[in-house]
């Protein structure tokens, strides 16, 4: 005769899998969905003001019958600087949504398969690259251009050796805090146990790699003259295919997370 226990464990007939018990107690996924919106919201709005900025431009130096610009001059020159001032002005807007979106995912984010601290160094990273470019792009003028010449004058720009390797460091931080914050939307993924986002993260980031690999070599690789035009090309594309990548990876981060939320069952309706 056995003695032994057969009472069933009362987490047994809700626990789908391992992390449910973890998941029943990280109250801060609403709030990461949100702060994701409001980043996917920040980049929308960000290519529609370009977009309605390039098409101002546009109908401002659409030429009439006689091929000239139909708007006088003075009026042209006026259009053109509320329109940068109007664009400036959104994009303030927008950046100001992606770092709310990200500080909102910084703090609400559980620790678990490292979120937080994926979100941290993105957000470090995101702090101090504009820094590094604001503050050398003012203190670290060699040669400061004189705006007299127009163009010409940009050309002769020259920085210190210390600006040029800050320059450098903010590039370089701005890509750490990208990277970081894909592998911040990969660790969400699996917070959920879910296998498809994690490896579309996964696949970005090598199509990421790859773009970046080949607009460096398109830099500082010095390619022949006949390869030129098709890395340039490649460049192209997969910039644009990254960007709109990365949008589709938030989305489907916030859906991923709607779609977990959704599974997760109280231990009071087991």
């Amino acid at each position: 005769m056995s003695y032994v226990s057969t009472v069933p464990d009362p987490d047994s007939a809700y626990d789908p899998d391992p992390d449910e018990q973890a998941r029943r107690s990280e109250f801060g996924w609403t709030e990461v969905r949100r702060g994701l919106g409001l980043i996917l919201r920040g980049w929308l709005l960000m290519l529609v003001s370009l977009g309605l900025a390039v098409g101002v431009l546009v109908l401002i130096f659409w030429p009439g019958e006689n091929g000239r610009p139909t708007i006088s001059a003075k009026w042209r020159d006026l259009s053109v600087l509320f329109t940068i001032l109007g664009l400036g002005v959104a994009w303030l807007y927008c950046y100001g949504c992606i770092v709310v979106g990200h500080w909102r995912c910084l703090m609400f984010a559980p620790e678990r398969n490292g979120a937080k601290w994926l979100m941290f160094g993105c957000m470090i990273c995101i702090c101090a690259g504009p820094v590094l470019n604001t503050t050398m792009g003012f203190g670290g003028l060699k040669k400061p251009p004189k705006i007299k010449r127009g163009l010409e004058d940009l050309r002769e720009v020259e920085f210190t050796p210390t600006a040029v390797v800050a320059h450098t460091a903010a590039a370089v931080v701005d890509v750490l805090s990208f990277v970081l914050f894909i592998l911040f939307l990969r660790s969400v993924a699996g917070c959920f146990n879910d296998g498809t986002r994690v490896l579309f993260a996964d696949l970005y980031l090598l199509l990421y790699g790859m773009t970046l690999g080949g607009t460096l070599f398109l830099m500082f690789g010095n390619p022949a003259p006949a390869m030129q035009l098709p890395f340039a090309l490649g460049a192209l594309g997969g910039g644009v295919t990254c960007f709109f990548g990365y949008l589709f990876l938030v989305c489907m981060a916030r859906g991923g997370i709607t779609r977990g939320l959704a599974r997760v069952q109280s231990p009071f309706e087991a």
